[in-house]
């Protein structure tokens, strides 16, 4: 029940059924909107008042749930204002984590389960970029203002936090699952209605290349909002961090052609992950999709690598059986593929220490951005 409530909320299933199904939710997405609205025209009339910080600060931001890439695009951004020499640094809430003050990520011994799987990611990707976690991102941002000077802080997964101001509303969105169903939560997946568009300076369309839709949307969003430019990004497969008894080497793409795949992800859009695999060559044998942020537990862990343990046991099995060893060692990739675990960056963030006995793969993902200098130069020439 749960599964057909999602899809019907993210819009990948309609008719009736599903609309009986997510009826006792609207009086909850009617109030919830009558909140969001009333905050929002606060704000914007002055009534609660904004903070400022003494530095530029990017909002990066979406207006559904999860799952539009925002911190792969936090990271490139972060990285072209770094290539820029600018001194830049990150406020990120650190959802799913347990700290609840004011921290500065060491990416080399904080924890997901402490600071938020996503900000530790962006610590570990980002050489030289502070990361910090804090629920009042203005606290969070002033902290970092006086340990140091920055041209921009970039505020991560910030639309909705209107307490802190910004120079620049930047709004990603999903080009395969813009807005869901259209309804805000819980009948849907929208976080604030479609009138807040106009708040964004520019749009940009994330997994371009996955998507069909392109067009239409880009209609949609300059009749919302006809100032704002849309710029267009790309999710691709970069190569691999390969995990073998307990030694990360990096690979190619071409690592998983052939091999069968048990993929496992906490994300908020585990079916892009899983589409990419498989437009890699992998073959997926078996894919759990686990809650977005959910902490793994070493019983579900240990069930996945006992599937691929089993699995290649019958492969050598089915090796030893054949009386030439010569011709079992030149026709070994043609008995049986080997099987392998993969999954997300973003989880391998939250495994820990578990040690697995099969070999894992994860997925490096390139957030690429069409018209890259068009889009540095609106963001410099904006701030």
């Amino acid at each position: 029940m749960i599964r057909k409530i999602k899809d019907a909320a993210e819009g990948k299933k309609s008719g009736f059924l599903y609309k009986i199904i997510l009826l006792p939710l609207w009086p909850l997405s009617l109030l919830y909107g009558f909140i969001v609205t009333i905050k929002a025209w606060l704000f914007e009339k002055g009534v609660l008042l904004r903070k400022e910080l003494p530095c530029k600060v990017i909002c990066v931001g979406n207006i559904t749930t999860g799952g539009t890439g925002k911190t792969p695009g936090v990271i490139k951004i972060a990285g072209i204002l770094q290539s820029m020499e600018k001194k830049v640094a990150i406020v990120s809430r650190g959802y799913g984590g347990s700290y609840e003050g004011v921290k500065i990520i060491n990416p080399d011994l904080d924890e997901a389960a402490v600071v938020g799987d996503e900000p530790l990611l962006m610590a570990r990707q980002l050489n030289g970029v502070p990361v910090v976690v804090s629920r009042d991102r203005h606290k969070g941002g002033s902290a970092l203002c006086r340990s140091g000077r920055y041209d921009y802080i970039i505020l991560d997964d910030g639309f909705q936090h209107l307490r802190l101001k910004r120079d620049l509303d930047l709004v990603l969105i999903d080009s395969n699952l813009p807005f869901g169903n259209g309804h805000l939560l819980p009948m849907g997946i929208l976080r604030e209605p479609l009138s807040a568009l106009k708040r964004g300076n520019a749009f940009m369309l994330t997994k371009v290349n996955m998507s069909s839709k392109i067009n239409n949307l880009c209609v949609f969003l300059s009749k919302r909002n006809s100032e704002a430019p849309i710029f267009k990004s790309s999710h691709k497969p970069a190569g691999l961090k390969v995990l073998k008894d307990g030694d990360i080497r990096d690979e190619t793409v071409d690592f998983i052609k052939g091999k069968k795949i048990i993929a496992f992800a906490g994300i908020a859009n585990p079916d892009s992950f899983f589409e990419m695999i498989t437009g890699m060559g992998g073959i997926i044998l078996s894919r759990k999709a686990f809650d977005d942020h959910e902490p793994f537990d070493s019983k579900d862990l240990d069930l996945l690598d006992e599937m691929a343990v089993r699995e290649n046991s019958l492969r050598q099995n089915g090796k030893n059986n054949l009386l030439d060893r010569d011709v079992a060692s030149r026709f070994d990739s043609c008995l049986q593929p080997e099987t392998i675990l993969m999954t997300t960056e973003k989880d391998l963030m939250r495994l820990g220490n578990f040690r697995f006995r099969s070999v894992v793969a994860v997925l490096k993902i390139e957030f690429s951005i069409e018209r890259e200098d068009e889009f540095i130069r609106f963001i410099t020439g904006q701030i």
